[in-house]
């Protein structure tokens, strides 16, 4: 995975990253201060996930902590959020309200 850090920052890991069903996995290590958000996007193409639904939407994902057993906000960072050897599942996320009206 590659993420811009600064020059102080420590790599950390290794994260096992899935997809929402399990089936897709990769071992990865983090820069510490990397963002989930960061994560997120660049998790997107390692795990070949679809960026937009089947009507062209963005698809919004969220990354959850097993060992945690959490979603981690967009803005924590990786070294003040996990231990190595957790496992991070991205999983799109559900917004109410999205369906179309007609």
């Amino acid at each position: 995975m590659s993420v811009e850090t600064s020059p102080a920052s420590q790599v950390i890991g290794p994260f096992t990253v899935t997809d929402v069903t399990g089936q897709k996995s990769q071992q990865i290590s983090i820069p510490s201060d990397t963002t989930v958000n960061e994560v997120c996007k660049n998790l997107l193409g390692y795990l070949n996930q679809p960026a937009h639904d089947s009507d062209g939407r963005p698809i919004t994902y969220g990354v959850r902590s097993e060992n945690e057993g959490r979603f981690l906000g967009g803005n924590e960072r990786i070294g003040d959020a996990l231990q190595p050897n957790d496992t991070l599942r991205l999983m799109p996320t559900v917004e109410a309200g999205r369906g179309s009206r007609g």
